[in-house]
């Protein structure tokens, strides 16, 4: 049975909320942390997302909010560990072309959503075909970029940077991202 046009508006439509759904924890899933080590010394935390790890002081204030006493970046020429710099910038990327895509998949939904995807396709190719692929490539380049940021934590990169993976701390935890 042949797709009407408001078939068409309706899944294209639907494509392009999940998408921006998508767009939008990608967006959060940036700057949110990767993981939280509690420290028994002063109640301090160490933090860490894919830019930063921060260690932070409760303040001398009543809110009890810590502050950050130092951030680095994990690419600091500093800790002369190039792997762990590399493995930086590959969850940056990994978390950047996640973002493309999904904007890439936003675009594709709004021309189905106006019915014009078909009529842009060569060969006659269906419009849910394109979309089922899109979808399934950012699903992959997400779960590329969730694996990659995972393990960060869990890998000793050099002495400089910490003396064991960041995961074998007795109070690590995962973080939102």
């Amino acid at each position: 049975m042949p797709c009407c046009g408001a078939c068409s508006e309706k899944r294209g439509l639907v494509f392009l909320a999940l998408t921006l759904l998508c767009l939008v924890w990608a967006v959060a899933a940036i700057g949110a942390d990767l993981f939280v080590i509690d420290i028994g010394v002063r109640n301090a935390r160490i933090d860490g997302d894919i830019w930063l790890q921060c260690r932070r002081l409760p303040d001398s204030s009543s809110t009890g909010e810590r502050q950050p006493t130092a951030c680095v970046s994990y690419s600091d020429p500093y800790y002369d560990c190039p792997s762990l710099a590399d493995r930086a910038r590959a969850i940056r990327g990994f978390y950047v072309i996640t973002i493309l895509v999904c904007v890439m998949n936003a675009t594709l939904g709004v021309l189905d959503h106006f019915g014009k995807l078909t009529a842009l396709l060569p060969c006659g190719i269906k419009s849910q075909v394109v979309l089922a692929i899109v979808a399934c490539l950012a699903i992959a380049w997400s779960v590329l970029a969730w694996a990659v940021a995972v393990s960060l934590p869990r890998e000793h990169f050099c002495d400089n940077f910490s003396q064991h993976p960041l995961a074998d701390h007795d109070n690590f935890k995962w973080g939102a991202s």
